[in-house]
């Protein structure tokens, strides 16, 4: 079987949203461009932990980092980062109570 390079690099990209403090950091970063220590004490993890998932999202092209003479400060890919969290938290309807796949849009029978 042939891969796509480009289905390649969405999976790939697919499976670093797989982690949720690298989905913290992507929405950090849709806020504000920020330097690892700032993302370090926003999570409360350690710095060598904060870095390896930046790596991460780095090699998936969902950030930039951008050198500030010692600092590395990084930022979104392009606002398609941020629109992608946003449909996705939408359409897996966030911040409402779950309910199965099944059950949604149809009346529910009394017991």
């Amino acid at each position: 079987m042939v891969v796509d390079v480009g289905d390649q690099l969405l999976a790939e990209a697919f499976k670093a949203l797989g982690h949720p403090t690298r989905v913290r950091l992507l929405r950090e970063l849709a806020e504000h461009q920020l330097c690892v220590s700032a993302l370090q004490e926003g999570l409360d993890q350690t710095q060598s932990n904060v870095s390896q998932h930046l790596g991460v999202l780095r090699r998936c092209r969902l950030i930039v980092p951008e050198r500030r003479g010692n600092r590395t400060c990084y930022h979104l890919a392009g606002e398609w980062v941020a629109q992608l969290l946003q449909i996705a938290g939408e359409g897996l309807e966030l911040g409402r109570p779950a309910r199965p796949a099944s059950t949604r849009g149809r009346a529910r029978v009394p017991r």
